[in-house]
């Protein structure tokens, strides 16, 4: 029981940094494109 809502919480947790870490990179990108043109 508590071993799966360890691996629920891992797996949210995940998503919330691939989630900020594709944010990161849009914005990254985006600017690196305002800057360039």
């Amino acid at each position: 029981m508590l071993r799966g809502k360890w691996f629920y919480h891992n797996s949210q947790l995940l998503q919330f940094q691939t989630l900020t870490v594709s944010q990161t990179l849009k914005f990254s990108s985006e600017s690196a494109l305002r800057n360039h043109y």
